[in-house]
């Protein structure tokens, strides 16, 4: 969305959301302070179809496991969906929302394992590790089969929490209108336990708009391989998809210069768009042509 006056939109956002916008890309106008507004919602937008990805195939494989070691473990014909989720050894302030979700699905007159599973939130995931009623070395090799790291081994399991904790703080950020290229210092993939080192600094927080590109794209990348992790297939296809060229050119320079130079009533027709239809692929910017009637948009994708 482009306004022609963007002063509503300026005034409903507020003066101090959008003044880290105006300092941070050095916005010469209200325009450009609203086009790098759209550029981050967009970005953050083209984000969500992976995450989500990636949250489904987690809980459905967690559960599938699960289900399957805990029917094992309890001398119960071996099955692949199961009230799991009872036989945990989680303390109701350290269960990540699980005795909530429980309270409020048993209000219901009846309610499924699956129900449970959908319910739960992408933050319970992030630390169901610490639970000590399952061999994690047995369950995590196979809800993430296609990793050689061996989760028998605490530092290992550390490493899984601290890269769905990074999924789960995008994931977070986004649901809560946070300024996705606003990120602070990038730790190593790392849980403090007492008497640990200090996490290091793997990568300093971003201070211009290049840099902040770079730390999106990193963690677009390390949740895409965490979907690598759980299939190869669905990760590959991912990649091949209209969702993943999208997010590589909206969240690049070029992505984000395409946005400050739009102008949405700057529209051209298609026969003049035909005849110069290589110096428009060149110039690698949206834009939007009319033909009779009909007005669309062409947007630029990464090779």
């Amino acid at each position: 969305m482009r306004p022609l006056d963007v002063d509503p939109f300026i005034k409903a956002l507020s003066t101090p959301r959008l003044r880290n916008y105006r300092s941070y890309f050095n916005a010469v106008d209200d325009h450009d302070v609203y086009a790098c507004y759209q550029w981050n919602n967009e970005v953050s937008r083209s984000l969500v179809p992976l995450i989500h990805l990636v949250e489904i195939v987690m809980r459905n494989a967690y559960h599938k496991e699960l289900s399957r070691f805990h029917s094992q473990r309890l001398n119960q014909p071996i099955v692949d969906s199961m009230n799991w989720y009872d036989h945990l050894s989680l303390t109701k302030h350290n269960d990540g929302g699980l005795s909530k979700t429980l309270k409020k699905l048993k209000k219901k007159s009846s309610f499924t394992d699956h129900d449970v599973v959908s319910n739960l939130t992408f933050g319970f995931w992030t630390n169901i590790s610490k639970e000590t009623n399952t061999q994690w070395g047995v369950v995590l090799p196979l809800v993430f089969p296609n990793t050689n790291r061996n989760f028998s081994l605490a530092k290992n399991t550390d490493w899984l929490e601290a890269r769905v904790g990074l999924v789960n703080d995008i994931r977070n950020r986004i649901s809560h209108w946070e300024p996705i290229w606003k990120r602070g210092d990038l730790m190593e993939e790392r849980v403090i336990r007492p008497g640990s080192a200090p996490l290091k600094v793997a990568h300093l927080a971003p201070t211009t708009p290049e840099q902040s590109i770079q730390r999106v794209n990193t963690e677009y990348d390390r949740t895409l391989s965490l979907l690598a992790m759980m299939d190869k297939d669905l990760a590959a296809g991912y990649t091949d998809s209209h969702n993943h060229e999208h997010f590589k050119w909206v969240c690049s320079e070029e992505g984000l210069s395409s946005y400050r130079a739009y102008k949405r009533r700057a529209t051209i027709p298609f026969s003049m768009a035909k005849r110069n239809l290589s110096s428009l692929v060149k110039g690698q910017t949206m834009l939007t042509i009319t033909h009779g009637g009909v007005r669309f948009r062409i947007t630029p994708l990464n090779a």
